[in-house]
């Protein structure tokens, strides 16, 4: 008994002081109140906050990191015989609570990743290799999730901040530390523009600035930019009216057309403007309130609506933030009503006389006429005997004075214009769609930015042009109907025409045929010389596509090694033989020759050729490029491969241009077989010429 109490207390002294087994225990029944998180692929780093933290106040995350070894399961007594060690029996029983604890706080995915580790440091081990991986990818993937960090337009500041601290713990987790000074670049980068302002004042400051500061400013920030919408929303109708007659004292608008007394937006327009269509205005024979007021309140003072807001006022448009050299009306002169410089009128006027004789259609798929008000654009017109009236979107009918015909020719295309009614009362002229496709045989494709007519048989593109204030101009030139006299086919053949037309027409036929049948039309002598090179016929008369060079080559004797069979022969050998193979090197170009009686002799032969390259050149074939012929791709010939280490490459069926090393060779050994034979059969004929 006097060991086994020494052999306790060394092992007391050797490890911390176990305390008693019911820590886990009492951790387990209330784990729920004290861990708030189940682990899983996302929160690794606020769990093992939490649970290391629990582990630490009860003494026992020595037993999850390893650091509290096992003690022996059995001691020696003074008997010298073996007993089991207490101390073993609370190490297990501690260890397994600690396992169940763990356990409790996994999730179902993390808990899979667990299944089979029988102690609490093993499980802990796992979830560090699995969560905390200090891997290249992983590191690289970690802070490319930082950098991509961006403040989305529903995301709050909190919901920002929170991103980037959650991506740089997971970053410290893995032992990468990122310093305040590229946490706050990170962060100003992913602000959106509405921080401008509070950006430029954190890169200005000299001082350190730590996350916890930039929580702090940019949540301030946040606030205020909140309160200056939420009161600009609350003001927008008196800052109106305000910018309004603002704009009234500056510039004196002028022009109010329309009908009505002081009222915001009567008639047509997108503007406030008191009564009709027009331009800002407040002036000139309106009765009712007068300029600066409205229904007797004086909004004249523009500092009643400014005050909420410091940033700056356009002296243009009347809005807030941006200066007047930033405005974009600021070189608009019609808006800001006053004359332009004397030299942009005097290039305006000259662009207008060189356009004059353009003509402005509006393309309108609800008319069911062209309309214009100009008898000009109508050179073949008369007077309109009937007595309909045109009807136009207010419900008023115009009466029609003139009907006739024209021609328009926009972008190098001649469209007809039939059955234009000339309405005086109109503005502007209006193309009717449905009665435009249907003279012309064509159609039109309109998107956000453009419009396009094209040609309804072949798809031709006759016209495109850009979309203008929410309209689709056509522009073009009139022209007048010109009756011309039929003209016979006799007149047509004695004008001249190339031969390039000719070979269209007849549909592209050789040089030799063309030829001939010049003669035959009346065409010019230099037309029937003419040697024409048609590159549709070329790239249309082309069976395959050509291959471009190869781009790899051999380094070095026997790295690729070109295989091919040629036969049968139409004529069998005195010693039986009808094909033959060959192995050509392509670095060096050199080929080996074998005569074979079958293909069934292929493999023999370049086993043999195999094993001769390695005697005389002490080295091995790396690459093999055949054809997929039965004699290569045999059971027997791809075990030789793989044993040898020979990669054996395939050309596609049909494609003998991949092996074209070995064709070029078959062409070169026939050639020379057939030169010789002619030779021979020569030199038989001359000795019989002789006897």
């Amino acid at each position: 008994m006097a060991s086994v109490s020494s052999t306790t207390s060394s092992a007391n002294s050797s490890s911390p002081t176990l305390t008693t087994t019911q820590t886990p225990m009492i951790l387990l029944s209330n784990i729920s109140n004290l861990v708030s998180v189940k682990l899983d692929q996302s929160n690794y780093v606020l769990w093992k906050y939490q649970i290391t933290s629990i582990l630490k106040a009860y003494a026992i995350l020595s037993f999850v990191d390893g650091t509290q070894l096992c003690p022996p399961q059995f001691v020696t007594n003074s008997e010298g015989t073996l007993q089991e060690n207490l101390l073993y029996q609370q190490w297990i029983s501690r260890d397994q609570g600690l396992l169940t604890l763990i356990n409790s706080t996994l999730s179902p995915t993390a808990l899979s990743l667990v299944v089979g580790q029988t102690t609490a440091h093993g499980v802990w081990s796992i979830l560090e290799k699995r969560y905390t991986s200090a891997s290249r990818s992983n590191i690289l993937n970690l802070k490319m999730d930082l950098h991509n960090i961006k403040k989305e337009t529903n995301d709050s500041v909190n919901t920002f901040l929170q991103k980037v601290k959650d991506a740089r713990d997971r970053l410290a987790a893995v032992g990468v530390q990122i310093d305040n000074e590229e946490i706050l670049h990170i962060v100003l980068r992913g602000l959106p523009h509405e921080y401008h302002t509070f950006s430029t004042a954190i890169r200005t400051r000299n001082d350190a600035t730590s996350f916890e500061d930039i929580h702090v400013l940019l949540t301030a920030d946040e606030q205020s930019l909140k309160s200056s919408i939420d009161l600009a929303k609350d003001h927008s109708h008196m800052a109106m009216v305000a910018n309004t007659n603002r704009n009234n004292a500056l510039f004196s608008y002028q022009g109010n057309r329309g009908r009505g007394r002081n009222n915001f937006t009567r008639g047509r327009g997108r503007n406030f403007n008191n009564g009709g269509r027009g331009n800002y205005n407040n002036a000139g024979g309106n009765s009712g309130n007068s300029s600066g007021h409205f229904n007797g309140n004086n909004f004249g003072n523009f500092n009643t609506a400014q005050s909420y807001n410091q940033r700056p006022v356009c002296q243009i448009c009347g809005k807030t933030g941006h200066a007047a050299i930033d405005c974009y009306h600021r070189m608009d002169y019609a808006y800001q009503g006053k004359q332009p410089p004397s030299k942009l009128a005097a290039m305006a006027a000259t662009y207008n006389a060189q356009t004059s004789d353009q003509s402005y259609w509006i393309s309108d798929t609800g008319a069911t006429d062209h309309f214009t008000p100009d008898l000009s654009t109508i050179p073949d017109h008369q007077d309109y005997a009937g007595g309909d009236l045109a009807t136009v979107g207010n419900g008023n009918s115009l009466p029609i004075t003139h009907i006739g015909n024209s021609q328009l020719k926009a972008s190098s295309h001649l469209f007809q214009l039939r059955k234009i009614l000339c309405v005086p009362s109109m503005s502007s002229n209006l193309l009717s769609v449905n009665k435009f496709c249907r003279d012309n045989n064509c159609c039109f494709q309109f998107d956000a930015h453009q419009f396009k007519i094209k040609d309804l048989p072949t798809g031709r593109l006759l016209y495109s042009g850009p979309s203008r204030n929410g309209l689709y101009p056509l522009t073009g030139v009139h022209q007048p109907l010109l009756h011309q006299p039929h003209t016979s086919f006799s007149s047509l053949q004695s004008k001249a025409v190339s031969s390039s037309l000719w070979h269209d027409r007849l549909g592209h036929p050789n040089n030799q045929v063309l030829q001939r049948l010049l003669p035959l039309v009346n065409t010019t002598r230099s037309n029937k010389t003419q040697s024409t090179t048609c590159t549709h016929c070329i790239q249309g008369k082309m069976t395959k596509i050509p291959f471009k060079n190869s781009v790899s080559h051999a380094c070095k004797p026997l790295e690729v090694v070109h295989s091919d069979v040629w036969g049968p022969a139409p004529v069998t050998s005195n010693s039986g033989y009808q094909y033959y193979v060959i192995f050509v090197d392509e670095f060096t170009r050199f080929a080996w020759f074998y005569p074979i009686k079958s293909k069934s002799d292929v493999l023999s032969y370049f086993v043999s050729f195999t094993h001769t390259m390695q005697n005389l050149l002490s080295q091995k074939i790396k690459i093999l490029r055949t054809d997929c012929g039965g004699e290569y791709t045999s059971l027997e010939f791809q075990s030789f491969c793989i044993k040898n280490g020979i990669l054996h490459q395939y050309t596609y069926p049909h494609t003998s241009e991949q092996n074209g090393l070995a064709e070029r060779k078959h062409r070169h050994i026939v050639d020379i077989a057939q030169l010789r034979k002619l030779k021979r059969d020569t030199i038989g004929i001359h000795r019989k010429n002789k006897l």
